[in-house]
């Protein structure tokens, strides 16, 4: 099968055949490209301070790992319905490998992890770029896949990846929070080691000292 075949074209560019072929899987290959950084910058941070998360954090993590799964079933959706329509999947499966390297580093650090965040943002943008240009497919066609399905299905995948972004953003902003009470507790605790710093505010912990 060609990678992009029957193709309906669409008003302005990219075509739909250029966003399946380069855009969409460009993150992927970019993530991929960077993959060894990507994995050093994951183990230097497994080693650093550990960080306490509370209740909701990790329900926040096992969301975003449902919802990467969910993003990741759909993109296979949309290759199987492309195929089955028989209009070429392009390099899409790059863009669902791409899915399964993030649930991986996701699920092997605990947490959301920043370095995806410019992966989220890329695919945030590109996959933008398909929904507007998916509209102006005629809805009822072709048959086995009509547009509005494959407007339906990229605004599903648009909206789980944006909110990978608004995650990996909170996530960001408790992780800076918390390096600033440890910060705060080693310029009065310069004593502590790294090890054993205390993860409450600094407030709590000269209480505690005064009160010994």
């Amino acid at each position: 099968m060609l990678l992009c075949s029957n193709r309906t074209p669409v008003t302005g560019s990219p075509s739909t055949c250029t966003l399946d072929v380069v855009v969409i899987p460009l993150a992927s290959w970019i993530l991929m490209a960077s993959l060894p950084l990507t994995v050093i910058v994951c183990s230097k941070r497994r080693q650093a301070l550990p960080l306490s998360r509370t209740r909701l954090q990790k329900k926040i993590w096992i969301l975003y790992l449902v919802l990467i799964v969910a993003d990741i079933a759909m993109t296979v959706l949309e290759i199987a319905r492309l195929a089955v329509a028989q209009l070429g999947v392009g390099l899409l499966p790059f863009n669902t490998v791409g899915l399964i390297i993030a649930v991986v580093l996701v699920g092997i650090r605990g947490s959301t992890f920043m370095p995806l965040f410019f992966f989220w943002l890329l695919l945030v943008i590109f996959q933008a770029i398909k929904v507007h240009q998916l509209m102006y497919l005629p809805s009822k066609t072709p048959d086995q896949y009509p547009g509005s399905d494959q407007l339906l299905d990229n605004a599903i995948m648009l909206g789980l990846e944006s909110s990978f972004v608004l995650l990996d953003t909170y996530d960001s902003i408790v992780h800076w929070k918390h390096r600033l009470r440890t910060h705060d507790a080693l310029v009065m605790h310069p004593a502590l080691s790294e090890g054993n710093l205390p993860l409450q505010p600094t407030s709590e912990v000269t209480d505690t000292t005064t009160t010994k």
